[in-house]
């Protein structure tokens, strides 16, 4: 890797929520853009355009590993998308982020890129990941890592564990998210007020954010 600063790189990072640009430190070497799911292309294109050394997917993921859980921290070797051949990512890359991180306990193990959120006991079973090591989905870094090495552009993710196989995203959550990433308050307004029992799943669920978050955010502050 030759950067135009040896030990502080120009890097490009594309979280897949606007609210998570917050949970990064502001420094000049980093250049920060928004794109959930595919509009993670667009977001990678921004900071292709600004001359970026690396790029970094940065955020939440749903694990599949019994042995990966919530707020556990993944940086995968490749990277799947449907039936596509796995890209990899840059093994220069990934040892420098952990080495800027050494402070935090990382996996390694692959991860899968849907276009759409999964439902994670029922994805564990889908033969079409089976002896690919997948730990992981996420909706965003298939497409960035594509986009990066199309303009030879070095590639990592990072990952936080959100929901895994002790706790998936509830199905009637997936309903309320829109375009963006964004829980719709006013339909699950509605559908509490329809079924409140289903506010306990809601609780569990806000402090599965809560800690993924903060882990989210320990690293936010070390990304300079």
């Amino acid at each position: 890797m030759v950067y135009r600063n040896i030990q502080k790189p120009l890097i490009g990072i594309v979280v897949g929520l606007v609210r998570e640009k917050k949970l990064i430190t502001k420094n000049k070497n980093l250049i920060i853009e928004p794109g959930y799911g595919i509009k993670a292309i667009e977001a990678t294109k921004r900071l292709l355009k600004r001359n970026v050394d690396v790029i970094l997917s940065f955020g939440l993921a749903g694990s599949i590993d019994k042995s990966i859980k919530n707020s556990d921290i993944l940086i995968p070797k490749i990277i799947f998308h449907k039936n596509k051949k796995g890209l990899k990512t840059s093994k220069k890359l990934n040892i420098y982020f952990k080495r800027i991180l050494n402070d935090f306990t990382f996996f390694d193990k692959n991860l899968l890129t849907s276009s759409n959120i999964e439902n994670l006991g029922e994805l564990k079973t889908k033969p079409s990941i089976k002896g690919k090591n997948i730990s992981a989905v996420d909706m965003e870094s298939y497409f960035i890592n594509d986009l990066a090495q199309k303009n030879k552009v070095e590639f990592c993710a990072i990952r936080v564990i959100f929901d895994d196989l002790d706790f998936s995203i509830p199905l009637f959550i997936h309903r309320m998210i829109d375009q963006n990433g964004e829980i719709i308050i006013k339909k699950l307004l509605v559908e509490l007020v329809l079924k409140p029992k289903r506010a306990l799943k809601l609780i569990k669920l806000m402090k599965y954010y809560l800690r993924s978050k903060k882990v989210l955010e320990d690293i936010g502050q070390k990304l300079n």
